[in-house]
């Protein structure tokens, strides 16, 4: 590929993580609003309704991490393909671009990983719940 190709293919990289930020920050709203809505409920002896609020915001949690994790694979590529520019512009120049912020992940545990954490926020919301009927 030449820089051009190069230089496209990374456009379109920063362009899906932009959007992919977006939608985080997104989701982070969405789940304050559904937290302070399901704790109105509670307040106002709605516990049926408040436990659908907090079964929406683990569900959203769960999206949002799962955004996350998503965001953080662009970004490596990201890295990868500046760092694979820089090289072809000069190749006799140092690297200037920090090893990636993200931990360096085969993908073997992600399935898990993401099962315990809904398994941990299913079970903090439950315990809020408890904690206020």
């Amino acid at each position: 590929m030449d820089v051009m190709e190069l230089a496209a293919e990374l456009q379109k990289l920063l362009s899906i993580h932009d959007k992919t930020v977006k939608y985080i920050l997104d989701l982070d709203s969405r789940v304050c609003d559904l937290n302070h809505r399901s704790l109105a409920l509670i307040n106002l002896d709605k516990t049926g309704q408040a436990l659908h609020m907090m079964h929406k915001k683990a569900t959203l949690e769960s999206v949002r991490e799962m955004y996350k994790h998503y965001r953080c694979k662009k970004w490596t590529e990201i890295q990868k393909l500046s760092k694979k520019i820089m090289s072809q512009l000069s190749p006799e120049a140092p690297n200037l671009l920090p090893d990636s912020i993200f931990p360096e992940d085969d993908g073997t545990s992600e399935v898990d990983e993401r099962v315990q954490h809904v398994l941990k926020v299913a079970m903090v919301q439950q315990c809020e719940f408890s904690r206020y009927t």
